[in-house]
């Protein structure tokens, strides 16, 4: 399992370069409170189609109420 941090900034299309940048099969995502993937329900569908399309397992962690429910 990869573990990746995501910066309160970072944009949906870089996280998602990540995802597919690495090899592992299995990526935790690590979402700080305030981040701007956490504006758009949008960005969690991209994120897992991603994932999906890869045929990796995304996991989130935050502490973020508002990302915890997207």
């Amino acid at each position: 399992m990869v573990k990746i941090t995501v910066g309160k900034n970072d944009e949906v299309t870089g996280v998602a370069e990540k995802i597919i940048d690495t090899e592992a099969t299995e990526i935790l995502l690590v979402i700080p409170r305030f981040s701007h993937l956490a504006e758009s329900e949008a960005n969690f569908r991209l994120l897992k189609r991603e994932a999906v399309a890869l045929q990796k397992t995304l996991t989130i962690e935050s502490v973020d109420e508002g990302v915890v429910k997207l």
